[in-house]
């Protein structure tokens, strides 16, 4: 990849952040050729605040979200090879809910499935976890939305964009 990116003398990297090595990628990039701009694409739905770390390389590193139209796409590679900064405006309310979430990754996904109707037993089959555990992710939701029950700890969670 290395020899690759210097041989083609790159101007823009896209990388899809959900990629382990695109962080590596975008590293790789900063110190093999500095004129490189680099675009992430993110999920808005599971925003990574490693790839979001990485704003401070702004305007070389830009974002848009996954799920961008092909002509999204294009205006942003065309904006970020100019130098300019890019960040999607859906991805950028994404990091600031997420940034102002309590619950921890493992108890939004119990408290998808819960909402989705699953009991605790089976929550904890679809997770691989004890029974006791969910119940444990369970009573701390509750702490943390400040609810009587798990109805009201998911409407809690839906209004608040943390689910």
């Amino acid at each position: 990849m290395a020899s690759a990116v210097q041989r083609e003398a790159v101007d823009i990297a896209v990388l899809d952040s959900r990629i382990p090595c695109s962080i590596l990628l975008t590293d790789l990039c900063e110190k093999l050729i500095p004129q490189c701009a680099v675009l992430l694409l993110s999920d808005p739905e599971s925003t990574d605040r490693l790839c979001f770390s990485l704003a401070r390389l702004a305007p070389r590193v830009g974002f848009i979200a996954t799920e961008s139209s092909p002509d999204v796409l294009i205006d942003s590679v065309l904006r970020a090879a100019r130098g300019e900064v890019v960040i999607d405006t859906k991805l950028a309310l994404s990091v600031m809910i997420a940034n102002q979430n309590p619950l921890t990754e493992r108890e939004r996904e119990v408290l998808r499935l819960a909402a989705e109707g699953l009991r605790s037993t089976e929550i904890a089959q679809r997770l691989f976890l004890s029974p006791g555990t969910v119940r444990n992710h369970l009573s701390r939701i509750l702490t943390k939305t400040d609810s009587r029950t798990r109805i009201a700890a998911i409407r809690a969670a839906h209004e608040r964009g943390w689910i």
